[in-house]
């Protein structure tokens, strides 16, 4: 059963579609701004597979995810700072990301999007601050799993 916290993030990742994923290899890092779904705190995005962010994630799993629902004044920003490991989905695990994609109206089949060449990606969290300044400018609260 989730905690408080948990709920709270979930409703945050629901709330929200476009994240930023970071991603490194070597020394050279990489954020990308990618469309999302989540199931509970585990989040999954698409990518085509000739990209920097699958090579990198490739290298080194370890990414970092920023997403927020920013407000008009300080006291309403929100937002997430996720941590966790990168994988790339293959055989029914594709077909699962796929339908939850799809079941969010996120991926209309007839875009390149539903194409077999594409990638899903899943990230599994270890941890993650919710930032939430309605309790004070720098408030911080950390779930790890």
């Amino acid at each position: 059963m989730a905690n408080e916290l948990e709920t709270k993030i979930v409703e945050l990742l629901e709330s929200q579609r476009v994240c930023n994923v970071a991603t490194c290899a070597g020394d050279r890092p990489l954020n990308s701004a990618v469309e999302y779904v989540n199931d509970g705190t585990t989040l999954y995005f698409v990518s085509l597979p000739d990209t920097q962010k699958l090579r990198n994630i490739k290298a080194n799993p370890e990414v970092a995810i920023a997403l927020s629902d920013p407000g008009l004044r300080p006291e309403e920003i929100r937002g997430l700072q996720f941590f966790g490991r990168a994988r790339c989905l293959s055989g029914d695990e594709v077909d699962q990301a796929r339908t939850l994609f799809l079941d969010r109206n996120i991926l209309d089949p007839a875009t390149h999007w539903s194409r077999s060449r594409v990638v899903f990606v899943e990230v599994v969290p270890h941890r993650i601050d919710l930032i939430d300044y309605s309790k004070g400018i720098g408030n911080k609260e950390t779930w790890s799993s």
